[in-house]
């Protein structure tokens, strides 16, 4: 008899974030801000992080769905950013007086050595082109979007990009009285080129803008306020 036709092979399962998930949803506050003091104290918490830091430094992420992918990263870049920032605490001075937080020290990630400017540039900015990551990527600082209580999945993915973009612009862009100047996080100057695809920062930020402000906005110059590099903790 002919052999049978080999078996369809299983589709992969989804990454489960379960851990970092329960993590988030009890240190992560409803403004966003963490309570690194309270993870601090908890050795199980301590090492629950450590267990799912050690799995993001090893799983393989190119067996992954584009989708999953993309969660991982962003979960990883997220879960890494807050063990560095524990391994010191409350030492810690703040992420731009550690020198090479972001640019020089290596952390293993997908199975590869990346600094975090890495992993956000080589492993979410430019495969996805989706310019609202910004707003789901966490830099452990008080003017960073706010982490989310919860970690990301391809299935919470669209939802809480599109929120957390809503959110943000609307709590960091103001347009001027006379409606010719429209002021905005330093995020939009550094990756200006990431919302090309979205027509521009102006047309990004005219989209979650109050509806009597967006044609303004659309032709505003767009200027930048400070942006506040200290610790995003609970106090």
């Amino acid at each position: 008899a002919p052999a049978s036709a080999p078996a369809e092979p299983a589709a992969a399962a989804s990454p489960d974030h379960s851990k970092f998930d329960a993590l988030l949803g009890k240190y992560v506050t409803p403004e966003g801000k963490v309570n690194y003091k309270a993870w601090k104290a908890s050795a199980d918490d301590m090492k629950a992080l450590d267990t799912y830091v050690a799995w993001v430094s090893t799983a393989d992420a190119t067996k992954m769905e584009k989708m999953d992918a993309l969660a991982f990263w962003i979960n990883g870049y997220n879960a890494i950013t807050i063990q560095a920032v524990l391994a010191s605490y409350p030492e810690f001075p703040g992420v731009l007086k550690v020198d090479g937080f972001f640019d020089k020290i290596k952390r293993k990630a997908g199975g590869e050595e990346l600094t975090l400017n890495d992993l956000e540039k080589l492993k979410v900015r430019e495969p996805y082109g989706e310019p609202r990551i910004h707003f789901v990527v966490n830099c452990a600082s008080v003017s960073c979007p706010v982490i989310l209580p919860e970690a990301l999945t391809k299935d919470n993915l669209e939802e809480s990009m599109e929120s957390a973009a809503k959110k943000y612009v609307l709590q960091e862009t103001k347009l001027s009285d006379d409606k010719k100047t429209v002021d905005t996080s330093h995020i939009f100057d550094w990756y200006k080129d990431d919302f090309k695809p979205a027509g521009g920062v102006n047309a990004f930020l005219a989209k979650y803008m109050a509806e009597a402000d967006r044609e303004a906005v659309k032709t505003a110059t767009v200027t930048f306020h400070d942006y506040d590099w200290n610790l995003n903790e609970a106090k």
